[in-house]
């Protein structure tokens, strides 16, 4: 084996020790807030517990937290599928969502077959990724629903199965129910 290059190196460094760092001085500061996985913490978690008492998870429409933005407004079975969290601190909740979500992009990336390891710490490095793993969003559990229909885009069941979940996780994804139709 020879040297590694200069390119190499720059490689090495620029996307995969640069997500690395970027990521966790991102979530320590944030988890340091309190506001790591906010979404997660001040819309999806309470709608989840209101579910579980059987109460709605949706608020009024002159509740303040609609203008703030942290009003869960998702269809109801996403706040179900999320009622094993509310067993766990909030921090470890979001905390848990985090590292959720962090294996749901690589899994979305695998799906697809990409086996460049730059192109990981590409989508790591990428900004729309940083945000939706800091809040916990329900970005890249949808990154993962579409790469899983498009992966058994051949099989009938199992495209519809992933994205069944996906709109039922948020309704904006119905277009993909068409694509399955139009393409067959």
């Amino acid at each position: 084996g020879g040297r590694a290059g200069p390119r190499r190196v720059a490689a090495w460094i620029a996307l995969g020790v640069t997500p690395i760092v970027a990521a966790a001085l991102f979530f320590s500061a944030s988890y340091a807030d309190g506001d790591l996985a906010y979404d997660f913490r001040n819309a999806y978690l309470p709608a989840a517990e209101a579910v579980l008492a059987g109460e709605s998870p949706y608020v009024d429409v002159d509740d303040p937290r609609l203008a703030a933005e942290t009003a869960y407004v998702y269809p109801p079975p996403f706040a179900f599928a999320l009622a094993p969290l509310t067993t766990l601190s909030v921090d470890a909740a979001s905390t848990l969502m985090t590292l959720i979500g962090i294996a749901l992009v690589a899994g979305a990336l695998a799906l697809l077959d990409v086996r460049d390891w730059r192109c990981y710490g590409a989508a790591f490095l990428w900004p729309p990724t940083l945000v939706g793993l800091n809040l916990g969003s329900s970005s890249v559990l949808l990154a993962f629903g579409c790469a899983l229909a498009w992966r058994f885009r051949d099989r009938l069941w199992q495209s519809a199965a992933a994205i069944g979940l996906s709109v039922a996780v948020k309704l904006f994804v119905w277009p993909l129910l068409v694509w399955t139709l139009a393409t067959r």
